[in-house]
């Protein structure tokens, strides 16, 4: 039917029942659209997450590695080994200074009596926590006195991190040798 060929009252109510829409296609239009906010909104937190777990993942790779390498550094130029414990290592270098690194609470510190201001020097900071989960034998460095090498292990995450799948840990292991050992 052509809706010039209709008489005006016929026109008037064709128009009149087309205006608006109707209940079904409103509530069709807000499901569509609560869908796609609902998946938006799942597309957000998953990236905020990922984004907060790089992150916590950098922090620790960063501080792990400066202490891993401080103490390998040191210690592969070490004369010897002195004593090794669970949680420490000390060790003599060449000039004769004692030098120990300990897992101290949840860090890892050096220490040495013959600095001239003797005292704990922390090698990584409070926005990390270093344990030796995933270490053979649960130890920080495993070594027998008078050897001439050991393994530094440990593990480095950030802390305070609530939720587990933000969790950034990463774990560090190496051996070193002594190089001057018995010099």
């Amino acid at each position: 039917m052509k809706l010039h060929s209709l008489p005006v009252a016929q026109l008037r109510r064709a128009c009149l029942r087309r205006q608006g829409f109707s209940l079904v296609e409103i509530l069709v239009g807000f499901a569509l659209i609560a869908v796609l906010l609902g998946t938006a909104n799942v597309l957000l937190f998953s990236a905020l997450r990922s984004a907060r777990k790089a992150s916590a993942v950098g922090i620790a790779k960063a501080e792990g590695a400066y202490a891993l390498n401080a103490m390998a550094g040191t210690i592969k130029y070490a004369r010897s080994i002195e004593a090794c414990g669970a949680n420490s290592v000390t060790i003599r270098r060449v000039n004769g200074h004692r030098v120990t690194y300990s897992l101290a609470g949840t860090g890892i510190a050096s220490a040495s009596a013959d600095l001239p201001v003797p005292g704990l020097i922390n090698l990584t900071s409070s926005r990390v926590v270093i344990s030796t989960t995933g270490c053979a034998g649960g130890m920080f460095p495993a070594c027998v006195p008078g050897s001439t090498g050991l393994t530094i292990c440990f593990a480095a995450d950030v802390a305070g991190i609530s939720q587990a799948g933000e969790s950034g840990a990463v774990n560090f292991q190496t051996q070193v040798g002594l190089r001057n050992a018995g010099n």
